[in-house]
């Protein structure tokens, strides 16, 4: 989805503990969370768009146990593409859910991943791959070294290598 340049800064009110552990997410990731969620969040409401919606008493079940849950919420501002705040508030509208709990759902998905277990979190494995970019490469002990070819070279290979070279 091409989007503007133009940012508008909307406000969101999460879980406490969700935000949390995103925000730490990001950090251990490097990046900046506004450039990233404006990256990633077209996707995501594809996906809430080809959801079911809800039923309307559903729908207000929900935003009332938001109401109730208010303690447990931080108020949180996002520098979003307006285009994207539309195409969201348009989504939720349309499957009747309340924007901030796709927002919460949609972090806590990225923290811990599918809540069905089909899928790990997609931030430990960036995180993983980060910290350590080999860490899938890895297998068993006496497999080949990432560095074979450049490596463990002996005086023979040397001297094979020299004669070949001279041919």
């Amino acid at each position: 989805m091409a989007l503007s340049k133009n940012k508008v800064k909307t406000t969101f009110h999460l879980d406490r503990a969700v935000y949390s552990k995103f925000a730490d997410n990001i950090k251990r990731l490097g990046l900046r969370r506004d450039l990233f969620l404006n990256r990633v969040l077209g996707s995501e409401i594809d996906e809430l768009k080809a959801a079911e919606p809800n039923y309307a008493k559903a729908e207000k079940l929900m935003k009332w146990i938001r109401g109730v849950r208010r303690n447990d919420y931080v108020k949180v501002s996002i520098s979003l593409d307006e285009k994207l705040i539309d195409l969201m508030n348009k989504a939720c509208a349309k499957v009747r859910i309340p924007r901030d709990q796709f927002m919460e759902h949609f972090l806590e998905y990225l923290n811990e991943g599918a809540s069905n277990g089909n899928c790990a979190s997609p931030m430990a494995k960036a995180i993983m791959l980060i910290a350590d970019p080999r860490f899938e490469y890895y297998g068993d002990p006496g497999e080949r070294s990432a560095y074979d070819g450049i490596t463990g070279m002996d005086d023979e290979s040397v001297e094979s290598a020299i004669a070949s070279m001279r041919e």
